[in-house]
Parts: structure tokens; sequence; C-alpha cells
């Protein structure tokens, strides 16, 4: 809930309203202080999605990734704070990524000169994924300023994007980066360290308060495991904006399973793929039916409709009753 609490407060001080933000996400206001609470990456999407709708996305991901801070993420970032030294940071961060909010495929190298870090690109909608890799981008410049108290040795910070977030995005709302050299056009998403950086010392460093709390994320990626059911995944999946429903074998491959071993999970769970996508498209539809700012065309393209009327007729198949008459009712 952490990673959306931040969303949500960045929106505010924008003049935003936090259910706004929350539309379709299954999360309500009252539950953004809840820290405990264990959401999925397609409700944390659905209000950066809400996010990007109200502001825009030239540059955003950068301004919202600056407010991510070492307190935001927990344990982890504990753990990461009481390490060795810089690289042994990086290396157990790494180690434990699954439990952060990055939706980048991050990766980390090193040779004689340094090391390098990597933020490949998930295949989600083109805009989300800008707004993703420019927020994991700045959010990890934001760690490893704090780690270190030192910019000296990042080297060289290249983006794959053309340079329209700094050249087209209002100046009040570039990051505070000056002494960073950044690079647009490149190859890759990357960041580049030197050695001396990736050696410096931690001042709070504590191997036995590393230990523990290496031992603690091991033991809460194990329990994630151990309790997500399959249709709990292929829910999960489903909230993602942009995936829609795709077709069963899809749907198989992407959570790595054979067809044969998929419909008899979901058998024994006592469903069907079909029951679960037309069950998940109706409540997401409930959800945002409740905010009136979202238009009915909005809702049916976030559920992967085609057009309005394909939505309409799905609605009323659902629930027996038009979308206008279900708004009105709630």
């Amino acid at each position: 809930m952490a990673s959306i609490a931040v969303l949500v407060k960045f929106a505010q001080l924008k003049g935003l309203e936090a259910d706004k933000m929350l539309a379709g996400s299954g999360v309500s206001s009252s539950q953004l202080e809840l820290m405990h609470l264990e959401v999925s990456a397609g409700q944390e999407l659905r209000v950066v999605q809400n996010l990007i709708r109200a502001l825009g996305h030239n540059g955003l991901g950068f301004e919202v990734g600056g407010c991510y801070h070492l307190s935001s993420f927990g344990l982890w970032g504990y753990g990461l704070i009481s390490s060795a030294t810089l690289k042994d940071a990086v290396k157990l961060a790494l180690r434990f990524i699954q439990l952060t909010f990055a939706f980048s495929l991050i990766g980390f190298s090193e040779n004689a000169n340094g090391g390098t870090l990597t933020f490949g690109e998930p295949e989600l909608d083109p805009v989300l994924t800008q707004f993703l890799i420019e927020r994991d981008m700045a959010a990890a410049l934001n760690l490893l300023h704090e780690l270190t108290a030192k910019a000296e040795g990042i080297e060289r910070i290249e983006f794959r994007t053309r340079k329209l977030a700094f050249d087209d995005y209002p100046q009040k709302h570039q990051p505070e980066w000056p002494e960073y050299p950044l690079t647009f056009g490149c190859a890759r998403n990357q960041i580049l360290m030197s050695s001396t950086l990736l050696d410096y010392p931690l001042p709070q460093a504590n191997p036995m308060t590393v230990a523990m709390c290496e031992q603690l994320c091991t033991e809460l990626i194990q329990r994630r495991l151990q309790t997500a059911t399959t249709s709990e995944r292929v829910r999960q999946y489903l909230r993602v904006p942009g995936v829609g429903c795709p077709d069963l074998p899809t749907m198989a491959r992407m959570l790595h399973l054979s067809e044969r071993t998929f419909r008899r999970r979901l058998s024994e769970e006592g469903t069907s793929y079909r029951d679960i996508c037309a069950a998940t498209r109706r409540e997401m539809a409930l959800e945002m039916l409740q905010n009136k700012s979202i238009t009915m065309a909005e809702i049916g393209e976030t559920l992967g409709f085609s057009d309005l009327s394909s939505f309409s007729q799905a609605f009323k198949r659902w629930t027996g009753l038009t979308a206008t008459q279900c708004r009105k009712n709630l």
C-alpha cells in the first residue's frame, strides 16, 4: 500500500482528489494509511494510469520518482541502510527486488572501472512504460543519494527516450539533478557508477541488522508465493492496464503453466478462466462507475472493449442493468 499512498499524496499536492486517483483500483482512501495491506501490481498501475490521465506523461515519472525514499520501502530499505558498502546494498536490493515497487527489470554488472544499473522496460502500454522507467530510475537515484550523501561517483545516466522529459516538461517540474550528466536516445536505460562510489562505506552499517533483514525478507517472499492461488494470480493480471482478457493459452503462458495444468488448478478452486474474466471485469466496472468523473467510454476502454457498444452489451449481460442505470443506483 505504501507505493499507492505515495502516488495519491503526490496527486493531492497537485490539487487532485484521492478518490479520483483510486478509481478502478479497488482501494479506498480510508485504506491508504494501512501500510500492512498488500495490493497487486494491477491495482497500483490503475492509480498510475489515473495520474497520467490527469497530469499528462511528459517527464511525470521523474517527478514522482523523487518522492520515494528509503523509508518508503520498509524492511527492504532498512536492509540497504545497514549494508557495509554501497555495492553490498545494491546486491541486497536486487536479491529482494520483488519486495519493492519497481516494474523495471533491474540488473547490475561490474567492471574494472565501476558498475552499471540497467533498467529493462516492462511489456506494457508505451505511456505506462515510459512513466515507470522514469519513476524507477528517479527513485533509484534518490536512494543512492540518500545512502551515500554524495553524487560525484555517478558518472552518467542514460535514457532510451529522446530528450522530451527535460526540454518539453515545464521547468518547475524538473527533478533536482543539475549535477548528474544525462544522455538521451541511448541503447539502454542505465546508471553508471564509479568503483569509488560502489566501495563507499555506509555510515549505519550493521552486519547483524543486515542478517536479520535478509532472513525476514526471505520469509516474506516465501509467504507471498505460498498464499497466492492460481485464480488470485489471474485476477491480478487482469487488473493490469492494457492486458484486457487474453485467451486461455496466453494466460497460461503468462503464469508459466501448461493449458492442462491451468484448467485443472482453476477447476480445483471451483472456477474457470471464463468466469474469472467476467467477474473481474464486472468488479472493475462497478468500482469505476462510482466515480462520475470517469466517462462510460473511458471505462470501456480501460476494460479492454473495442467500443462503447460492446462494453454496454457486456455490462447488461453481467448485471441485468445498463451501465447508466447502475450508475444512478450507485
